[in-house]
């Protein structure tokens, strides 16, 4: 817009124009405002695009980096080095900085320095001492395979010579009679809930070290963790439902189980979780069907806000009291998903477009304002300002003002736009709800790739044990802990010890079970 053209009057200017003439202002200054809107969205989108570049470079850099150094076992990819020549190259490197930009030189710090000296200091020709000049450097990184060990432990049985009694101190540990220990149950279960390695592949990799322990005997080991660790699961959902945690976002996805009564039933796993919240959790919860009584059940005496997708089951959570805040995401892809099928002259005339573009300038300042760390209540000041209720009119007016044609995917986008708008605003009246369910459906995949590898749960019981294992490995990712040692910790003090302070976010925990 040409800046000369603006002019700027005064109130009691504006006050001596007629009518006509204070209308003709109005509608210009709405023209001008929305030029500028326009361009905040173009500018928006280029900055988007320079961002998308620049990672795509980075990654191209760092694979580039990853393939110079170990070569390509396909042909014509990558730089042409083979892995020999990689290991020769190494040497040459220097700064300790060769592996795609890892820092073998501080990790190489941990350890003892390995002084390499020739077999021999005298010269070969001529027998004269050799003379240390300098050195070369070059770094190694060496695995150490975790070790197998069958411990033996002995008993004293004893018997009192006067009665006769016989007294000696119970052989059975956590897990019964079974020769598994904790740190075996806390190996097992975050190689197949946290790495997604089948139960089969741990149990081939055992026999190779010479403990046959079979995939059943390994089931079991994983049953009687989760009923060690139900407790700490418990924990987590009594403070997930309390009132300290106002926003809880909820998200399922299916599962299926083949021993169940109807054969291979499809069952599914719900899962909640808050990012409002001073400790960071995550619930997973078992149910057999989609039907949201486990959601019920499970946030009985919650009185906040659900966040969730357009999933009508979760209607009824309003009549508990319980306010829903639908996704934008979800409504967003719709019409996304029909743009990036138009042509650049279709996109052009399409309506998608500025409805895409209102959503992300929207969603832009959401996330802006969470990442400079805005409290709560501003955000909510901000959005009950006149600026950005007019933003949320410009989106509901792009997506209704308009009758698309029936039965076209853009009808069905913007009827699901107009049945959810309602449900849409929710966040309004809460700075601590967000705009999407992002969290939820983040918290689902670590599932899904789970179930890639182990398929299906054969019974109820097993998909309710994987519940409640991937509530505690998830929970305790979030709090950055190391998830094998806070399992082998947990599981050898759980009988004993105060639940309370074996939770994850608990202050008692040792340090040593922080993650790197």
């Amino acid at each position: 817009m040409d800046k000369s053209k603006v002019k700027t009057i005064s109130k009691q200017e504006f006050m001596a124009l007629s009518d006509e003439e204070k209308y003709d202002l109005l509608l210009k200054s709405r023209d001008m405002i929305g030029s500028l809107e326009a361009r905040m969205y173009e500018k928006q989108k280029e900055l988007d695009e320079a961002v998308r570049k620049i990672e795509c470079k980075t990654f191209r850099v760092k694979k580039m980096s990853y393939e110079r150094f170990v070569g390509t076992d396909e042909p014509g990819q990558g730089s042409g080095i083979n892995e020999a020549e990689a290991l020769s190259h190494r040497g040459r490197r220097r700064g300790g900085r060769n592996f795609a930009g890892l820092d073998l030189e501080g990790l190489s710090q941990l350890n003892p320095v390995v002084s390499v000296d020739p077999s021999s200091l005298v010269c070969p020709k001529c027998g004269a001492a050799l003379l240390r000049i300098g050195e070369d450097v070059s770094y190694r990184i060496s695995i150490e395979p975790s070790k197998v060990s069958v411990i033996k432990y002995v008993y004293g049985k004893y018997t009192c010579p006067i009665d006769g009694g016989l007294y000696e101190k119970p052989s059975s540990g956590p897990f019964g009679h079974s020769p598994a220990t904790p740190s075996l149950a806390a190996d097992v279960i975050a190689k197949k809930f946290e790495l997604g390695v089948p139960l089969y592949r741990y149990s081939a990799k055992l026999a190779a070290d010479g403990i046959p322990l079979s995939p059943q005997d390994l089931s079991n080991v994983v049953l009687a963790s989760a009923e060690l660790l139900r407790p700490i699961r418990d924990r987590i959902e009594g403070e997930l439902r309390s009132t300290r945690c106002g926003v809880i976002n909820a998200d399922e996805t299916p599962i299926k189980v083949i021993g169940s009564e109807e054969g291979r039933k499809t069952s599914y796993m719900f899962v909640y979780g808050s990012s409002w919240f001073e400790r960071p959790m995550l619930i997973y919860d078992f149910s057999e069907s989609r039907r949201t009584d486990a959601t019920e059940d499970l946030l009985s005496g919650f009185s906040g806000t659900v966040i969730c997708d357009s999933y009508k089951g979760y209607d009824r959570l309003k009549e508990k009291g319980i306010k829903l805040q639908r996704c934008w995401a979800h409504s967003r892809r719709r019409f996304y998903d029909i743009w990036k099928t138009l042509t650049e002259e279709e996109k052009a005339k399409s309506r998608c477009g500025p409805i895409i573009e209102r959503f992300d300038a929207i969603l832009s300042l959401e996330r802006s304002w969470r990442e400079s760390l805005v409290t709560p209540d501003e955000i909510k000041r901000r959005r009950n300002s006149e600026e950005y209720r007019g933003m949320l009119s410009g989106l509901e007016s792009a997506a209704t003002s308009f009758e698309p044609a029936k039965g076209s995917p853009l009808a069905d986008a913007v009827a699901y736009f107009r049945n959810n708008w309602g449900d849409m605003r929710t966040f309004l009246s809460d700075g601590r709800v967000d705009l999407t369910n992002n969290l939820a459906e983040r918290a689902v995949k670590p599932f899904a790739i789970c179930r890639r590898n182990f398929l299906f749960c054969k019974t109820a019981n097993g998909a309710e044990a994987a519940a409640v294992i991937f509530t505690v490995v998830q929970t305790a990712r979030l709090n950055k802990l190391n998830v094998e040692k806070y399992l082998a910790y947990v599981l050898e003090r759980i009988g004993s010890a105060d639940a309370s302070e074996l939770m994850p976010w608990s202050d008692s925990l040792p340090d040593d079970l922080k993650a790197s």
